[in-house]
């Protein structure tokens, strides 16, 4: 494991002028990838600079006494510096530490989740476990969401610039495979022929304003949101269908408003299924243009299996799932229990998630419609033995927390994709949970972002646990 080491000099000079280059020696990385330098009590973030690397750094910017600077000279290289493979790393913000091998990104993710643990929670805490696939590092992806915007008078698939806000263009992603970039560049070769117009979200012009490629179990589906209810070049579309064995279906969905992307007012099939199916331990489920589901197949069914486990202590508990989504795990879940509840705010997963507990032939799983911090305080949750959450990158929110706690249950197992909210709410659950798990998930690789799982265990209950077994679906 790498050691992220303190040095005693790490800048030549005490005062810092814009626009000045000064040697510096990187001590740490900073949650977007930047390396940081320490100075006399200031900071100063540096692009692509890695932990123990030296270089001659020119200050780019400052703003309330935190500095920005970039790589002029680098003069000493990290043993665990590599060389990205994408044109367009550090353009687009899609990746941000591809420069660092693999390993040191998983200990750095390991460093910031405990960094957190222990800052913002409190407690001595630690990873425990690391759920991990070194062979998928690059390709791992099953869904891509590209903007639409005009560049130079043309519209191109987009990703969002490193800095944030400016559209970068691109023609493929090496996160994800060579079938998706393909429909990538076919969708391009449609948007050329047919003119389509892009979307500019200050004029609220254009017609195309994202594209959505998704895939499971080696098929795919293109969801084409737009700023109209109509699609022009259509033919070319259903030639396209019809001429690629495993693209499943074509769907656009229509968003009029001046609000996100992900705002739908109705999804229309043009041609094929408008639904993708997927596997997880052993459940089926359905996936539609809509539907959140995790991007990395792989590392979630392992984290899915392992929050499972952390769940499971008697066939007679009566489980919570907070933010179930489509229900991958509540159907899980319900192998392994009396019953489960899943709550959901958004309404076409949870009608998904109904149909796949039929489809599974589950009949102890329950999914109700409703924003979480709405509905978690009803009397009928007073008997729930487990509570099971995976929330949003802002985590709960306070009524939900204190719901939560009055509910009491005897485990809590926490899905988390940032750990700084994480440690929030531990804390804010108080001293009567115990953290007895905690295992990182790499689901984002080449990304600083991370998931973690976590178990707290009720300090003031006593009840006995029986050894988890993993059943299959007959």
């Amino acid at each position: 494991m790498h050691c992220f080491v303190c040095y005693n000099h790490v800048m030549d000079h005490g005062q810092l002028i814009t626009g000045k280059t000064y040697k510096g020696i990187c001590q740490d990385l900073a949650i977007d990838g930047s390396g940081i330098v320490r100075t006399d009590g200031k900071v100063v973030f540096v692009k692509d600079l890695l932990p123990g690397e030296e270089a001659e750094i020119k200050i780019t910017g400052e703003k309330k006494n935190i500095f920005y600077g970039e790589i002029v000279e680098l003069t000493k290289a990290s043993p665990e510096r590599t060389v990205p493979g994408c044109p367009y790393y550090g353009i687009c913000g899609g990746c941000s530490i591809s420069h660092a091998s693999y390993e040191m990104q998983l200990d750095f993710k390991e460093k910031h989740i405990n960094d957190c643990l222990s800052r913002i929670a409190g407690t001595d805490a630690k990873v425990q476990g690391r759920i991990f696939d070194n062979s998928r590092q690059y390709g791992y992806r099953n869904k891509i969401s590209l903007p639409a915007r005009m560049i130079d008078g043309a519209t191109r698939l987009c990703m969002t610039s490193a800095g944030g806000g400016k559209p970068v263009p691109i023609k493929a992603c090496l996160l994800v495979d060579d079938k998706m970039n393909h429909l990538i560049s076919k969708v391009q070769e449609w948007i050329d022929i047919e003119r389509i117009k892009g979307y500019d979200p200050l004029r609220h012009k254009g017609l195309l304003r994202r594209v959505v490629i998704r895939k499971a179990q080696g098929r795919y589906l293109i969801n084409f949101i737009l700023n109209s209810d109509r699609i022009i070049g259509q033919e070319f579309l259903k030639e396209l269908f019809e001429d690629t064995d495993y693209l499943s279906g074509i769907t656009w969905s229509v968003n009029r408003t001046k609000r996100d992307d992900s705002i739908v007012e109705m999804t229309y099939t043009l041609c094929g299924e408008p639904t993708l199916s997927e596997t997880y331990n052993g459940i089926l489920v359905d996936i539609s243009s809509e539907s959140f589901s995790q991007v990395n197949k792989e590392i979630a069914e392992k984290m899915y299996a392992k929050a499972v486990e952390l769940a499971s202590s008697s066939d007679k508990d009566k489980v919570l799932d907070l933010y179930c989504g489509t229900g991958s795990i509540t159907l899980q879940l319900a192998r392994h229990c009396e019953d489960v509840i899943g709550v959901e705010v958004v309404d076409s997963a949870v009608k998904d998630a109904k149909r796949n507990a039929k489809r599974n032939g589950i009949h102890n799983a329950t999914f109700i419609c409703s924003p979480v911090e709405k509905l978690i305080d009803d009397n009928r949750f007073s008997d729930i033995d487990v509570i099971v959450l995976d929330p949003p990158r802002k985590g709960c929110d306070s009524k939900t927390i204190d719901s939560i706690k009055a509910i009491s249950p005897d485990r809590i197992v926490y899905i988390s994709c940032n750990p700084s909210t994480l440690a929030r709410d531990i804390k804010t659950l108080g001293d009567s949970y115990e953290i007895r798990e905690v295992h990182m998930c790499d689901m984002f690789s080449q990304t600083m972002h991370v998931e973690t799982v976590c178990c707290l265990y009720h300090q003031k209950k006593e009840f006995i646990s029986v050894p988890y077994e993993p059943k299959d679906v007959k």
